[in-house]
């Protein structure tokens, strides 16, 4: 066919078009069918081959249907109603365009789709007490999102073959959705995963094969009964829809460009080892066999300062540093077994000379709530990456991370406890507070105009002392409206490391200033802004007096000697210091 191909009908009646042709039909431009009679025993099109995009095909009503080794450019192929005591089958067709089959709820026959390549996506709907053998005796390709609706009868996924899911899997089921043999995540793109209707999804193999910036993310939880394998890409857990493995089920080969970011539970009594870690690193934790097959555990790894779950200050005394990059929330959820826990050391934290260089320093630490209690050393493996084990199987869980005995050998990363920036008349102070600082070399300020390229503008030598040490910095050539500061914190190794970033707008709005002054019984602040310091002290910078923002801005000097004095005002972003002089 040289030009485009049409065909209607509205009559009943077969259809049959190249029935058991054993050529290709070739067509040249687009492909057009609608059938939709009352009594249409059967509907088959094999081996048509079309070029030009932008038809449709619609079957409605039929008898049983065939669609065999097309290759279809079209807008849609919706194939819907269909009921017969035969077997319907669309088998190793290739269509790109939008798909749709559904039975009729009185179809008795089995149906198939089997070894079909479909680029663009796909919805499948199960109405009868039949059943759908989908990826039976060959793969199914989705490159597009995959739909499956279950009313009545059983959808079986993945039958005896993997199917391949590119995009998104959305399950719509109370019941009947069964997964037998592997679901393969692959593509280039991200995708999801999600149960519209209340049906668990338990898939018994899984295997993530997308390529290393393609992630999977579980919009319901998802359950694997037998086997995960990891082979690209990151699956995307969360609290609400976690991972998890059923007992006897493992998981094999999880890599830094291919595991689980955010938490997994595992059911059961194996020895297990959590696929966790950051968007571009793996940090696993491995836990021993608890006992009963019930037990229940999960893990999480942080790519955060521990301070954020427990004071790092409050720890066992032989531990003289914790580690301020990386910790692991690891919960007992049910049961009541004690397990040795074997906790990864990798990037980006390790694996160079800024955290650890011998294993033998560190120790395991666990937050009590109260203290970072010191879980010893039961034995290690590598250098500058490599596990560390509790010295004793754990009984109380909660957050852990690292410590080290030594900083000589396992320094950790330096302990940055606060960065700020703010205002101070027309320039901008910069403080941070780092704590137990071990081989820093210098911190550099750096500003930005738009939060991307920075320029270095002060550079701060390290005091390298334990305990809490505090820095300053003021930029006195601020020239933007919005500037952007952060530190580059560099180790005695030429390794570098970021501070969070802060913003600092200069407000066209902003107003400061006092009255009156000179001033004999009080001041008053002028001020648009909401007040949180305010301090009175002598030209040494002694504090004379402090201030808590009154309704009016007005503040009582009485009994002052007279002289000059400094109104330090601080107010949101801004950090302003006016002279006061005092009758």
């Amino acid at each position: 066919v040289g030009g485009n191909f049409s065909y209607t009908n509205n009559a009943g009646g077969s259809t049959t078009i190249n029935n058991f042709g054993p050529l290709k039909v070739p067509i040249a431009g687009t492909i057009n069918i609608t059938t939709s009679g009352g009594s249409n025993p059967l509907f088959s099109m094999e081996r048509v081959q079309n070029s030009t995009n932008g038809g449709t095909i619609s079957v409605q009503n039929s008898g049983f249907v065939t669609f065999a080794y097309d290759t279809l450019l079209v807008a849609a192929l919706n194939v819907n109603g269909y009921t017969d005591g035969n077997t319907d089958d669309f088998l190793q067709n290739q269509i790109t365009g939008t798909v749709n089959i559904s039975d009729d709820a009185s179809n008795t026959g089995s149906h198939y789709f089997r070894r079909n390549t479909i680029n663009g996506n796909t919805t499948i709907t199960n109405n009868s007490p039949s059943i759908l053998y989908e990826s039976y005796q060959g793969s199914n390709i989705y490159n597009g999102n995959v739909t499956l609706i279950r009313n009545n009868g059983t959808i079986s996924f993945s039958y005896d073959n993997p199917s391949f899911v590119n995009q998104n899997l959305t399950l719509n089921s109370t019941t009947g959705i069964t997964f037998t043999d592997t679901v393969k995540f692959a593509g280039n793109t991200s995708g999801f995963i999600e149960q519209l209707g209340t049906q668990p999804i338990i898939i018994p193999k899984m295997f993530m094969q997308k390529n290393s910036s393609g992630t999977l993310t579980l919009n319901d939880s998802v359950t694997i009964s037998t086997k995960l394998n990891f082979n690209g890409g990151n699956i995307i857990s969360s609290t609400a829809n976690q991972l998890k493995f059923l007992d006897g089920s493992t998981q094999a080969d999880a890599s830094a460009t291919s595991h689980v970011i955010g938490p997994v539970t595992k059911i059961g009594d194996d020895a297990f080892t959590f696929p966790i870690g950051g968007p571009t690193s793996l940090n696993t934790v491995g836990i021993t066999a608890p006992v009963g097959a019930t037990s229940k555990f999960s893990a999480q790894h942080f790519l955060a300062s521990p301070t954020l779950v427990g004071d790092t200050a409050l720890r066992d005394p032989v531990i003289k540093k914790l580690s301020n990059c990386e910790y692991w929330d690891v919960k007992r959820l049910t049961g009541t077994s004690a397990a040795t826990l074997t906790f990864s050391f990798e990037a980006p934290c390790a694996g160079n000379m800024f955290y650890v260089t011998n294993p033998s320093a560190l120790r395991i630490a666990h937050w009590t709530g109260a203290t970072w209690e010191n879980l010893g050393n039961g034995g290690f493996t590598g250098t500058t990456t490599g596990t560390v084990t509790t010295a004793a199987p754990v009984t109380n869980f909660s957050p852990f991370t690292f410590g080290s005995i030594n900083l000589a050998l396992a320094f950790l990363p330096i302990n940055l406890v606060k960065f700020s920036a703010a205002k101070q008349n027309s320039n901008v102070l910069i403080n941070w507070q780092t704590r137990d600082e071990v081989n820093i070399r210098e911190y550099e300020v750096q500003r930005s105009s738009d939060g991307i390229n920075y320029t270095t503008i002060a550079m701060v030598q390290a005091k390298n002392l334990s305990g809490t040490q505090n820095y300053t910095s003021i930029d006195t050539k601020v020239t933007d409206k919005l500037n952007y500061y952060r530190l580059k914190i560099g180790d005695i190794n030429n390794s570098y490391k970021y501070s969070e970033v802060q913003k600092i707008e200069f407000d066209k709005n902003y107003s400061m200033a006092l009255f009156p002054n000179p001033a004999k019984n009080f001041f008053v602040v002028n001020t648009n802004k909401k007040i949180t310091q305010l301090q009175l002290t002598d030209l040494s910078g002694k504090i004379v007096k402090q201030f808590i923002q009154t309704g009016s801005n007005r503040y009582d000097i009485n009994n002052l000697l007279p002289g000059v004095y400094l109104v330090k005002i601080e107010a949101a972003e801004n950090f302003e210091t006016l002279k006061l002089v005092v009758q």
